[in-house]
């Protein structure tokens, strides 16, 4: 992983960012600032069976998510400029009202109670990606409440760590405090916990290259 990618994934666990699913009234008000072509997991991104576990999704509302993060998909494949032009403006105000357009339609599936429950799950989802766990094997992973919680645990402690360095600190010793925190992980995971995650590594290459995990 490069290190300015560490660097933000640490930032986000140390202030609790709730980067990977955010409260949906904020994320909806924040899309039109988000530059079109931010790669970040949200609930735009994230796949149904992630959902599912976190909210408690009924297959009703599985089926109208799915429905709306398609749409959405269609739409910012058609917007987003090819690979090494320069960025439409008209398109990039046509992206960000899609954004703005498919969150407030996911957000009037979910009851309440599953909005706040997305939001308060932001920190733990941002903790299993900071540790390089893949959000969409989460469903066959089975992590126990024992494990998210150490988990969790180890990454606000990566967090300070980073936190306590200086900027050029940050920079040399960033994959270091990576790796730390992928090494603990990985050692409270079961033999199948970590075969389902090499599983999916093996089956999603390109993903895998793109993160950088």
């Amino acid at each position: 992983m490069r290190l300015r990618t560490i660097a933000r994934a640490l930032a986000a666990a140390a202030l609790g960012i709730a980067a990977l699913a955010p409260a949906l009234a904020q994320e909806a008000g924040n899309a039109q600032q988000e530059r079109p072509r931010a790669r970040r997991a949200s609930v735009l991104t994230l796949p149904v069976s992630v959902l599912e576990g976190t909210l408690q999704l009924t297959a009703d509302q599985k089926t109208k998510i799915a429905s709306i993060q398609e749409k959405y998909r269609d739409q910012v494949r058609a917007l987003r400029p090819a690979q090494g032009a320069q960025p439409d403006q008209a398109n990039a105000q046509k992206l960000r009202e899609a954004a703005r357009q498919a969150l407030q339609e996911i957000q009037a599936v979910l009851t309440p109670e599953q909005r706040t429950r997305l939001r308060d799950a932001g920190r733990e989802l941002a903790a299993l990606a900071m540790a390089g766990i893949p959000l969409q094997a989460l469903g066959d992973l089975k992590l126990t409440a024992d494990q998210k919680s150490r988990i969790a645990a180890i990454t606000r402690e990566a967090a300070e760590k980073r936190q306590a360095l200086s900027q050029e600190e940050r920079r040399t010793k960033g994959r270091e405090i990576f790796q730390e925190v992928r090494t603990k992980v990985e050692a409270l995971l079961t033999a199948e916990q970590k075969a389902v995650i090499e599983k999916y590594r093996r089956e999603n290459p390109r993903q895998r290259r793109q993160r950088g995990v």
